[in-house]
């Protein structure tokens, strides 16, 4: 898997035009190849058509945007011209980052408008950075607002759609833990604002239901194999913890993964006896190649060709079945759920392992 900075969630003291000085939190996510084909998910990939959202065509490509029931076009960008400083002109770009993430625009906007202190910040004018994106609490540079804006899609496109995260009320805690209640405040305050309603609801839903994964509602049907049940709530821990090409797990609770380094971990730490070492096409060549109707939660699925290892290897990517429809691995930012359906991963898909 391609290689992600470590994510880290920094609190920053700035004041935020809403009339009062407030705190508010930059999410730090990097990715030193954010634009590759290879690193992010295309429209394709990322759009499921879904209860609670209307659907429109996206012109030629035939892909499916996902935008909010109530959304006025005219009025968000007149909002956003008056009110947003560098964010105004780019109105389009947030109608198009969030419908391809599958996130409520307003959300979207909302959250760039916090973060950039209403498109003021320097982040946001010069570095065309309007979600805080940082590395060491330094604002990270993009070439293009579209670039910066991107960045945005990809993690909104995680928390949201791929975590579950889709109210203001479970995404505040995950975006902002230092500062949640103010976040949430900030964030429903300037949604209300370009809804022109009196309130957004902090409960209210902000993007996809469905499209992401609760772990804790995660049921397991059919076989399984006979160490899942130890493997499995040790995997669930894992969760959200970054993803880093590399990653040390020479301990019994790492800070980071990359993709075959969680399986390796999480099976010898279950008391698992494995052939195979860390690289996912060791982990390919050492397990049993298993048919889809056959396969148990536990089995290894592999991907291949997702990036180039420059080992000449077609199997570049590794998780661990979790349900018929769904797989764990450390992907994207961090270890995550996904689903087998993903038009990305079943594109690239390689086959099932089963350990012997």
């Amino acid at each position: 898997m391609k290689k992600w900075l470590s994510k880290k969630i920094v609190l920053i003291l700035m004041g935020v035009a809403l009339g009062f000085g407030a705190l508010y939190c930059t999410l730090v996510v990097v990715n030193t190849v954010l634009i590759s084909a290879i690193s992010v998910l295309t429209a394709n990939e990322m759009n499921k058509d879904n209860t609670g959202c209307s659907t429109v065509s996206s012109g030629g490509s035939g892909a499916t945007s996902l935008v909010d029931k109530d959304f006025n076009s005219m009025q968000f960008q007149a909002y956003m011209l008056k009110n947003g400083g560098a964010l105004g002109p780019h109105a389009q770009d947030i109608v198009d980052v969030s419908n391809e993430a599958g996130v409520s625009v307003y959300l979207t906007a909302a959250i760039m408008m916090v973060e950039s202190g209403r498109g003021t910040s320097s982040a946001c004018r010069i570095d065309n950075n309007p979600s805080g994106m940082s590395i060491n609490e330094v604002p990270i540079h993009y070439g293009s607002m579209k670039e910066g804006m991107e960045a945005s899609k990809k993690t909104l496109h995680n928390l949201v759609v791929e975590r579950g995260l889709n109210t203001l009320d479970k995404l505040g805690p995950v975006y902002c833990p230092p500062n949640t209640a103010n976040w949430i405040k900030m964030v429903a305050s300037f949604m209300a604002e370009m809804k022109n309603t009196k309130n957004f609801s902090q409960g209210e839903t902000i993007g996809q239901i469905g499209g992401g994964c609760n772990p804790n509602d995660i049921s397991v049907s059919g076989e399984k194999m006979s160490y899942f049940d130890k493997v499995f709530p040790l995997a669930k821990k894992q969760l959200g913890k970054p993803y880093v090409l590399g990653a040390n797990i020479n301990s019994d609770n790492p800070s980071s993964f990359d993709c075959g380094a969680f399986t390796l971990w999480i099976l010898q730490q279950s008391g698992v006896k494995v052939p195979f070492n860390r690289i996912a096409q060791d982990q390919f060549n050492k397990t049993k190649r298993v048919d889809a109707k056959d396969v148990k939660a536990g089995d290894l699925i592999f991907f291949e060709h997702t990036y180039d290892t420059g080992r000449g290897e077609a199997i570049t990517h590794v998780g661990m079945v979790i349900s018929k429809t769904e797989f764990i691995a450390a992907q994207g930012d961090n270890v995550q759920i996904a689903k087998m359906d993903n038009s990305y991963w079943k594109a690239h898909f390689g086959g099932f392992g089963r350990i012997q």
